[in-house]
């Protein structure tokens, strides 16, 4: 409605005129004999047409006429935008609403041809980048352990069905035992990334795909236009890119043979395991810390003398004491978190000192998929890759029993 439906044009532009002048609103309304309220008066006021056209329909644009009230209201009178009746375009000062855009169709349709446009370049420069990443095939029996053992893991706990890929959103995520307990993929999420991931991208056995969504990648901008600054190994999807299609192949580690190899996986892995350990520790009593290198020196030298199961015992004593310290004496949690490292290398360096027999603590929840994959199936010695320090002879031990038993069923065959 407008005042027209209740008035001459005439009156009402007399009417106006007043109303801005200063005149009360209810002396109006019962003068035109105007049946609404004071505050619905400005509503009924035509707007004013400007003289600017709109660069779409080439009528021209319009502008509601502001109450008394916010004739010096600056926020009002910048948000006032002109816009056209006919397709709703409304010119906005991008200057000043930098967040603010018209949501009429034909700007709508701009928009998608420039999103359009930029995504185009963003994939040419992928596709750049892909083909960089693009190298041949590396022959699947050419792989060592490390990265037999890697792939499998991958390949069993964030591959496709087809075992084509890895998706990234999985790589850090968990699988289900027989019994419905989430088991993750490694240890933690820095051995899943820089040990696990860049192995095998650096060598080849997986590379990017060209199924990648868009945000997998960082893009940036120089002087020759856009290129891909970066990856998001969580976010990607990795193409295994060896020449084995068998799936029975790709989700086996298949079974150790190189000694050396075989304890410096055993190192890792363990490595990791108490890296996990400490974290969840620390994180449950909110002493959460990075490990820096004097925390990766203690773990290294820790392993080198007692297994994954007594390493837990060292950590679960340090992150007491220092807890019940901190709550007797209310020190600042860095301060606490450094004592829980300093707890753990005083009691490890004692009981070495002292041959003091260290208790296996055990396990708090079910070993990660990786860890699985090591210890039972490539070197068969399943939970004594928790309670044992890795050591060669144990290694030699089990390759050499593996390797027995195989001789055996060949002699068994042969003489059938």
């Amino acid at each position: 409605m407008l005042l027209t439906d209740y008035i001459s044009e005439q009156d009402a532009n007399e009417l106006m005129e007043r109303y801005y002048r200063g005149d009360l609103v209810s002396e109006l309304l019962l003068e035109y004999d105007i049946p609404v309220t004071a505050s619905k008066l400005i509503t009924l006021f035509p707007p004013r047409i400007l003289k600017r056209q709109c660069p779409y329909c080439d009528e021209n644009l319009q502008q509601k006429r502001p109450s008394k009230s916010a004739m010096n209201d600056r926020w009002h009178n910048s948000t006032n935008f002109p816009y056209c009746p006919s397709c709703n375009h409304t010119e906005i000062d991008e200057t000043s609403h930098r967040f603010q855009q018209c949501h009429c169709n034909n700007c709508q349709e701009i928009r998608d041809v420039i999103a359009a446009q930029e995504v185009a370049k963003e994939q040419d420069a992928i596709n750049r980048y892909l083909a960089k990443d693009g190298i041949a095939p590396v022959e699947y029996f050419s792989l060592n352990h490390t990265q037999y053992l890697y792939l499998a893991t991958l390949l069993r706990g964030a591959g496709d069905e087809s075992c084509e890929h890895i998706i990234g959103d999985k790589i850090f995520g968990s699988v289900l035992t027989e019994r419905g307990k989430p088991v993750p993929i490694s240890p933690c999420t820095e051995f899943t990334r820089e040990e696990m991931m860049m192995t095998l991208w650096n060598s080849g056995v997986i590379r990017l795909s060209d199924e990648s969504p868009l945000d997998g990648f960082s893009i940036a901008q120089d002087d020759d236009g856009l290129f891909v600054k970066g990856v998001y190994l969580n976010k990607c999807w990795w193409k295994q890119n060896t020449t084995m299609q068998d799936t029975g192949y790709l989700l086996s580690p298949g079974m150790a043979m190189d000694f050396d190899e075989c304890l410096d996986l055993w190192k890792k892995i363990a490595k990791a395991e108490i890296i996990r350990y400490l974290n969840v520790s620390r994180d449950e009593i909110n002493l959460n810390s990075p490990i820096g290198p004097k925390t990766n020196d203690l773990i290294d030298w820790i392993l080198e003398r007692y297994s994954v199961a007594q390493a837990y015992n060292f950590i679960w004593r340090g992150v007491r004491e220092a807890l019940h310290f901190n709550e007797k004496n209310g020190i600042s949690g860095k301060h606490a978190s450094n004592m829980v490292i300093s707890s753990i290398r005083r009691r490890a360096e004692k009981a070495f000192a002292t041959d003091t027999e260290v208790e296996c603590y055990g396990r708090t929840e079910p070993p990660s998929l990786v860890a699985q994959l090591f210890y039972d199936y490539m070197l068969g010695i399943g939970e004594r890759g928790f309670t044992e320090c890795p050591n060669m002879d144990a290694v030699i031990d089990a390759i050499s029993a593996r390797l027995n038993a195989l001789n055996e069923d060949e002699d068994e065959s042969s003489d059938e």
